[in-house]
């Protein structure tokens, strides 16, 4: 999928798939959009949802995600993930 034109605060005027977007795929798939976290909420997090018995999926953030005055930030790229959980199949 793509789009020519980007949301409003997205950098960019060409990107893949916009979030909500991906979020409508996953859903479609079963998954839970939880929220986005980073180190070290995120492992607690991925462990608790384990726990519990669910599916836990990490998606990137991509640059063309984050607003202008956050572009290139390459901490938010690398540890800051969606986390999605559902139940097993």
């Amino acid at each position: 999928m793509r789009s020519t034109e980007a949301p409003p605060g997205v950098k960019g005027d060409r990107y893949s798939i916009h979030r909500s977007q991906r979020d409508a795929m996953l859903a479609a798939e079963g998954w839970e959009r939880r929220f986005i976290g980073g180190p070290p909420r995120l492992g607690e997090f991925v462990s608790l949802y384990s726990e519990m018995g669910l599916e836990v999926l990490l998606d990137e953030i991509h640059e063309d995600e984050l607003r202008e005055e956050c572009g290139g930030c390459a901490l938010a790229l690398h540890f800051f993930r969606v986390i999605y959980t559902r139940r097993p199949k």
